[in-house]
């Protein structure tokens, strides 16, 4: 050490260890994204028991622990992110816009944990809900290079397919067998979750069986039709980027047929959950996919003030539908549609009688 505060090397020894801990970059960021993925694959395919609502029950204690410990490694990774930024100096940040949408809901998991009359079981569900959205930010933040993009592209599809073999499964032959096994005998079915019959849990289990709901492995419909609008947007990008290679002759067309065919399957495993939202949601997405691309290729020199327009006015849009909504809710006691609308028309005036 010299009388500069230097090593041999010239540098200072603050310097060597920053850059040690950059050299394990790529390596750690690679670890890190292999973890996200093993999660990810764990959790889209592991069945939840339907009576998730309680602790009480040893499949929903199994579900609780099994949740807790995936959106913890989920956390601890994102966290060890962070630090890694702030220790070496690169405080970076890759804006997804998924953090406006975070923000509000960190703001009302704390107002409705400080106004749970069960704490424990509020933190819990904030943390197995806002873990996966951490884990989607870290993957945003690593992914550094086209071929880690196709990477999670390729998993996100081959999952989608399993999910929608799964709903095909379901539609098509378990739905049937589980209703005529639990008219056989009921006890085979409510015994293993501990449902007591004649209970309010008793009358659930009935609704969620005979409604014949396709959710692949996940709770409900809508929750399988939310995780197929993921993977089908996956699927979207890989055929665009499989059809521009095909293009410049870099590809063979099987290759975009295979592709085809795998989001075709995603996109039709989504129709089988027969979820009106998450359908209605996918055509919404595919519309302003679509308009984004038209703006993109016809006015590239215009496309920021374009979009300074048509953002404010999405938004406006947006708010008025949901004023639209509210006023028609307080005026009839429910919204329009369905049995489902009027069941989440119960669930805002509870909601906000509550608070």
């Amino acid at each position: 050490m010299t009388a500069h505060g230097r090593n041999k090397t010239g540098c200072r020894p603050e310097a060597v260890d920053r850059r040690g801990l950059s050299s394990l970059q790529p390596t750690a960021y690679s670890l890190l994204l292999i973890l996200c993925l093993c999660i990810l694959a764990l959790r889209v395919t592991y069945t939840e028991a339907p009576t998730a609502q309680t602790t009480t029950f040893m499949g929903s204690l199994t579900d609780t622990i099994y949740s807790l410990t995936l959106s913890g490694l989920l956390l601890f990774a994102f966290v060890g992110w962070l630090l890694h930024r702030f220790i070496t100096g690169r405080l970076t940040y890759r804006f997804t816009g998924m953090e406006i949408g975070l923000a509000l809901f960190v703001v009302a998991a704390i107002l409705s944990s400080v106004g749970a009359s069960d704490k424990r079981a509020a933190i819990n569900h904030v943390t197995i809900l806002l873990s996966p959205v951490l884990g989607a930010l870290l993957v945003a933040q690593i992914i550094d290079s086209p071929e880690k993009i196709r990477l999670v592209l390729v998993v996100l599809v081959a999952l989608g397919i399993v999910s929608a073999y799964q709903c095909a499964e379901q539609f098509f032959l378990s739905n049937a067998i589980t209703i005529e096994q639990y008219e056989k005998d009921p006890n085979m079915l409510l015994g293993p979750l501990g449902i007591e019959p004649g209970t309010f849990q008793h009358f659930l289990f009935e609704h969620r069986l005979y409604s014949r709901g396709i959710r692949g492995f996940f709770t409900t419909s809508n929750s399988a039709a939310s995780f197929a609008i993921c993977a089908a947007f996956a699927g979207i990008a890989l055929l665009a980027g499989k059809i521009r290679a095909f293009r410049n002759k870099k590809t063979e067309g099987r290759y975009v047929a295979f592709t085809l065919l795998a989001a075709v399957t995603i996109i039709a495993g989504l129709f089988l959950t027969q979820s009106k939202g998450g359908i209605v949601a996918f055509v919404a997405g595919l519309g302003v996919c679509g308009l984004l691309t038209a703006i993109d290729l016809r006015f590239p020199t215009q496309k920021r003030r374009i979009l300074t327009i048509l953002v404010p006015l999405a938004f406006l849009v947006v708010v008025a539908a949901g004023c639209a909504a509210t006023l028609y809710g307080l005026q009839h006691g429910r919204l329009p549609g369905g049995n489902s609308m009027l069941v989440r028309w119960q669930y805002w005036m509870a909601s906000a009688q509550m608070y």
